[in-house]
């Protein structure tokens, strides 16, 4: 691979400003150095291109030693298959409780979807994704609030 160059240097004093905390300067400064580059004919492929990294994973830079890497970091892979928690059981076991209570107090009130989904939850031992729990706290709230207005 050759090593490609910037034609300008004002492209290197803009570039400390993209770590800027004031979101308007970081990207008035991107801007910049687009524009800068752009006029020069050139992009920001070739402004990565330019820059130098030891250890270089480009194509074209040192192929990746995965060996050296486990004996470098004492690391091994996350096997795929291991489940990452995250609800402990007590708050799965209050879901549960939840979905049993919600299927009790329906009286008509679920649609179609909600109804299946608190059949599926009531009798499945698995735990709940976050967003499957937002949805069965929310279906509480609405049935709670209902009962509190009748």
């Amino acid at each position: 691979m050759t090593a490609t160059t910037i034609r300008n240097p004002k492209v290197c004093r803009i570039m400390p400003m993209l770590g800027s905390s004031n979101d308007a300067e970081a990207l008035s400064a991107c801007r910049r150095v687009g524009a800068i580059l752009e006029k020069d004919g050139q992009s920001y492929v070739d402004l990565a291109a330019a820059i130098r990294v030891e250890g270089d994973m480009r194509p074209g830079g040192p192929a990746w030693d995965d060996r050296a890497w486990r004996a470098a970091t004492g690391t091994r892979p996350r096997p795929h298959h291991r489940k990452a928690y995250t609800f402990t059981p007590a708050q799965s076991a209050e879901h549960r409780r939840m979905a049993l209570w919600v299927r009790n107090a329906d009286a008509g009130r679920l649609s179609d979807r909600e109804r299946q989904f608190i059949r599926d939850i009531a009798h499945q031992r698995r735990e709940l994704s976050v967003p499957q729990a937002d949805w069965l706290a929310a279906i509480c709230d609405r049935l709670v609030m209902e009962a509190r207005c009748a």
